[in-house]
Parts: C-alpha cells; structure tokens; sequence
C-alpha cells in the first residue's frame, strides 16, 4: 500500500474521532445523526411499482430490517399519503428527514398495502459507538469489515407492458432430456429457495409463470497464450454458500474473450405460463474463464446475484453489486468523541451494561492498552504504523479497492497466521485499546473471544470490569 493511502486513512480517522469546540456546543436537533437502513429507488418500470419507490437495499440490524421491510418491497403509501401521487422530493423529505415514526404500506408477491411502522434510530454526532469502530479500525480484519463493488457480466431484460405485481405461483418447465435433468434440478432448486423467500408459491398445476434455464461451457477456440499471459487468471467472487469473497477462475468483467480458455453462458428465463411465448424476465450470464468450472459450481455463485433483479430490473448490462461484510464484537458502550476514555453512554441490556459500565465512567484502558484523554491523533498515529508494519502479512492477490475508493486493501495471507498470531499475541506494539472490536480473529485468536477487560476509574475508584463480548453480524449484499 502506498503511503498516501495510509495516510487518507489515517486523516478519516482523526476526523471522525476528533470534533471542535464550538461544535460541542452546538447541541441541537441537526447534530443528531439518524439511520432507516434503507435504500429505495422510484420505478419507471411498468412491470414492478410504477411511480412508487421500490426498495433496494435493506441492511441488518437496522430500522428498516427491525420492521420486517426487503428488497423488492414497494411502498405504497407514507403517512396514509399514496406514493403515486408524490413528488420524489416529498418522498424524499419524509423519509430522510421526519423525525418521529413513518406509517408505510408496502406490498410484494405474499402481501398487499402490509402497515409498517418505520423507526428512526438516531445518536448524537458526538458519540461514537462500535459500529463506527470497526469501520475506523477496517484495516485490522478487511475480511471481517469491508464493502467493495464487483460488477457481473450479466445481461437481463424484461416485458415493459406486463405487470409482475399480479403474479403468485411459479412451475419450472421439464428437462429437455435425461443427461441435463440432474444439473436443471441444481439450478431449478436454487431458484425456487429465492422466489420463495420473495414470496411466490410453487404450483406445478396452475402456476402464473414458468421458469426454464439454459447453460453451456466450451473450450475457447480462439484462446491465445500470449494474448492472455497480461489478464488476470483469477477474480473473487461473493459466495453464499462460505459466506466471504472467494477467488474463482473467472477473467476481469470487460476482458478479451482471446484470454480465455472456456466460455460459460447460464441464463433463466421466466414465460408466462398462460402464454409461454411471451417472455417476462431473462437473465443471461457470459462468463470468461481460465480452467473449467462445473454448471451447478456456477450457479450457486451466480444465481442468487442474478435474481436480485427480479421483479426489479435496476441495471439491463453488468450489473454493480455491494458487498458488505460487518462483523464485529460489541459491547455497548459508546465513546465520546471529544474524550474517547469517557463513557458517553451504554446500550440498556448490554453485555457492558450487564456487567457494571455506565455513563460518565472513565475508561483506563482495554485489555491492558492505555486509553488516555483526547487521543484522536496517537491513535490515528499507532493505526497507520500498523497498517504500515503489518503489509507484509497481507496477500497481495486479494488487493482490492474499497467502496469508499482506499486502494490496494489486501486480507491476511493465509500463511502467516502463525507469525501474525507470534507477533501481535505476544506483543503490543502497535495494538490500540479499540483493537478488541475484532479480537484479531481468526489469526490470531482462532476461537470466539470470551471477555474484555476494562480497567475503568468511577466514583466508586478503580476497578477492573470483565465483559462477555457478543459477535455481531450484520453483512448483506445488494445492488449498488
């Protein structure tokens, strides 16, 4: 990693840990930060929410997941106001901006105009919790905190004039013959446990629409060796199946069908079952590889990202996905943002709770590691000689550039699990008192992490608190 890059992510941190004095005076309704945990896109498509915002993405953890909304959800209505006859900026307005609860009536393929109360969660701009943590402190565990953009070579297109909202039930078409039946079933499996968790019902008898695929994978005739020896062999790729970015022999979205060695095309295709003429969905994927993969390999890997377009088609050509990986230990506790060794609050029925923190308690230190007054800038200091001192243990063939545009983010290479585990499990050297928001896990502790120890100085005088952490998850993909 370049200096530079070290260094932006060190000025983030020293922004986002540091605040001005006038600031901290300012403490009024706009310094209160609030999140739906939502994204919503308004329709132009006939064939799902006309003119209604449609939701994108919905992310875990979050008011908009609290209150059972997804993706693929239109919403009806806000505050009994119907959608359709709002301005976006009105949309918007409320939305973002309403401080008290929303009332929305969305509706997808199981439900009609559902009621959904909406509720803000809101902190104030001068407290940071853990979740912002492991956002700063990325660099300690990519693989455990990060989002990145991946574009997929898929082309998906759909009837503008029928409406999807009417439909309920699916079927899949027979298998043209016994040699495809086993991996038709692979793939037909796949798509019925996504439309069923959109809603729709298998009905072999009278199914509103039928679903067939098609596949095939051939060694490339016009492969050239030398042509091929500049492009990247291997890609990564989400997978549901493992839960992480795994490296597949698929060559770069864009690159020169000369590269590669096989070619590989898998689409679905949704008909009208009442006229199987007419085609309603299709998504197709023309993949380049560098060795040969097998059909029912691909579509674990591919189907679920296909299908995040139906009933909702955001992009026709190569479509831009997120993923976003968000696991971390928390507590509760959350820090002030003028003093991080004080506490600001903590979480009611949290594990720091339970165990005896609370407002206005100073904290010493974390597992050992001092925790001094206003040390927003020897921690973004002790952060970026880290990440400096630590580039040798990172694999170089994960190098990736974040969505938040940091370059040349790289996870842990595998092989130096036992000298990362011998040189940050033994010594301290460059470890912050935030470090336990990851525990250094897997490479250095393999096992979940059991206790945090907080040395904090109340009006009760110094004593040590014993944590049980939890490991909270809240990664999702979606399109960007």
């Amino acid at each position: 990693m370049k200096r530079n890059h070290l260094l932006i992510i060190g000025a983030t941190l020293l922004l986002f840990l540091s605040s001005t004095i006038n600031l901290l005076h300012a403490q009024t309704s706009s310094d209160m930060i609030c999140r739906i945990g939502m994204q919503y896109q308004i329709s132009k498509n006939k064939s799902w929410g006309l003119n209604r915002p449609v939701i994108i993405t919905v992310e875990p953890g979050t008011p908009a997941a609290n209150a059972g909304l997804m993706p693929g959800d239109i919403i009806e209505k806000i505050n009994d106001m119907s959608t359709d006859a709002m301005t976006e900026s009105q949309i918007n307005r409320i939305i973002k901006t309403q401080s008290d609860n929303i009332l929305l009536q969305v509706s997808n393929f199981s439900r009609k105009n559902k009621p959904v109360i909406l509720k803000r969660s809101c902190k104030s701009r001068y407290v940071f919790n853990e979740n912002d943590l492991a956002s700063a402190f990325a660099f300690y565990s990519l693989e455990d905190e990060c989002e990145r953009k991946l574009v997929y070579p898929f082309y998906t297109k759909f009837d503008p004039k029928f409406s999807l909202e009417k439909i309920h039930t699916f079927a899949f078409a027979a298998s043209k013959d016994q040699t495809t039946a086993t991996i038709d079933k692979d793939i037909y499996n796949i798509i019925a446990e996504d439309l069923t968790k959109k809603g729709l019902k298998e009905d072999s008898f009278n199914p509103d629409i039928v679903i067939d695929c098609f596949y095939s994978m051939t060694k490339n005739k016009e492969h050239n060796n030398d042509y091929s020896s500049e492009i990247p062999k291997n890609t990564f790729r989400y997978s549901f199946d493992e839960h992480k970015m795994v490296s597949t022999p698929f060559l770069p979205v864009g690159a020169p069908k000369m590269a590669a060695n096989y070619t590989l095309t898998l689409g679905i295709r949704i008909l009208d079952a009442k006229n199987t003429d007419l085609l309603l969905w299709q998504s197709e994927a023309e993949e380049l590889l560098s060795k040969a993969m097998s059909i029912p390999q691909y579509a674990k890997l591919s189907i679920p990202m296909m299908l995040m377009q139906f009933p909702f088609v955001r992009y026709k050509v190569n479509p831009v996905f997120l993923i976003a990986q968000h696991r971390h230990y928390y507590t509760g506790i959350n820090y002030n943002i003028a003093d991080p060794s004080v506490v600001a609050s903590v979480d009611p029925n949290s594990p720091a709770s339970e165990a005896g923190i609370a407002e206005n308690d100073h904290i010493l230190s974390i597992n050992g590691q001092e925790l001094k007054q206003n040390t927003a800038t020897s921690l973004s200091e002790d952060y970026k000689k880290f990440i400096d001192a630590t580039l040798k243990y990172r694999d170089p063939l994960t190098s990736f550039t974040d969505a938040r545009g940091v370059e040349r983010c790289r996870y842990w290479d595998t092989r130096y699990y036992n000298k990362i585990a011998k040189l940050f499990g033994s010594t301290n050297k460059y470890i912050t008192p935030f470090a336990y928001i990851f525990g250094f896990r897997p490479y250095v502790n393999r096992d979940h992490i059991t206790s945090i120890v907080f040395e904090v100085n109340n009006r009760d005088g110094k004593r040590s608190i014993i944590v049980p952490p939890v490991l909270v998850e809240n990664s999702y993909v979606t399109l960007y």
